[in-house]
């Protein structure tokens, strides 16, 4: 296994393993990195932090938003402090366009919004690793139409793209969370919504990102563009549009 950051190396002292945990019978390979932003690092403590129920990060594209809470998932699996990663999307889609009806099963109909996690996934462990996961039904993805009388016990629960829910849909995600579960509210209150006015997620923000929330384990991070990894290219984009919004007053991606 790769040598953790040594930024890192503490992290876990902050938690405990409890004994519903993982009963995950191999390590996982975990490919950690040493070049992690200081914000990705206290995302990723605050996941370990036992004290800790709920990371709420809301960041603008690049920022390593799903990357930073899928590592924090693989390491509380392998450190036995959760049974499994539950994966939830809305099957919301893009407002310039419909794709129809989509035909198959369930894991058909949603694999293609599913696809952003395997993606991170193979970038994070090898495919054997992800093999044996599936295997092991340690990664489940669910839409989260289908989530009430669901009870997630012992789980890192990831609400990706949460722009794009009700907040009646981010409220019945967090009311499923059962014993020794972490839940990570993702999304995006500046671009890429595709609801408009029927987001959730600012007022689920306004609700639980107060000092109230914090002491009753909740913890939010908020990323602008100056914190934008995945490219130079992006961070330039943005900044961009960022530019012409303040320049004009006008909100050209909603």
């Amino acid at each position: 296994m790769a040598n953790k950051p040594k930024a890192l190396s503490d992290l876990t002292k902050k938690t405990s393993k409890v004994k519903e945990g993982s009963n995950l019978n191999f390590s996982l390979n975990i490919q950690h990195r040493d070049d992690l932003t200081n914000v990705q690092k206290q995302i990723i403590e605050a996941a370990l932090d036992k004290e800790v129920k709920c990371v709420i990060i809301d960041g603008v594209p690049g920022t390593g938003k799903s990357w930073t809470t899928i590592l924090s998932s693989l390491m509380l699996l392998d450190l036995h402090i959760v049974k499994e990663i539950v994966y939830l999307r809305s099957l919301v889609q893009a407002k310039d366009g419909q794709t129809g009806y989509l035909k198959g099963d369930l894991d058909e109909k949603t694999f293609y919004y599913n696809e952003a996690l395997n993606q991170t996934l193979s970038e994070l462990i090898p495919n054997n690793d992800i093999k044996r996961l599936t295997e092991q039904e340690k990664i489940k993805c669910y839409p989260t139409s289908m989530l009430r009388s669901y009870n997630f016990h012992n789980s890192a629960v990831i609400s990706e793209e949460s722009q794009v829910m009700t907040f009646d849909s981010i409220f019945t995600i967090a009311t499923r969370l059962s014993m020794y579960s972490k839940l990570f509210v993702i999304g995006d209150s500046v671009y890429q919504n595709d609801l408009g006015k029927l987001s959730g997620f600012k007022k689920f923000i306004e609700i639980f990102g107060d000092e109230d929330s914090r002491a009753n384990g909740f913890r939010y991070f908020k990323l602008d563009s100056s914190q934008i990894v995945r490219s130079p290219f992006v961070q330039f984009v943005v900044k961009k549009v960022e530019q012409y919004q303040e320049r004009t007053k006008e909100s050209i991606v909603s």
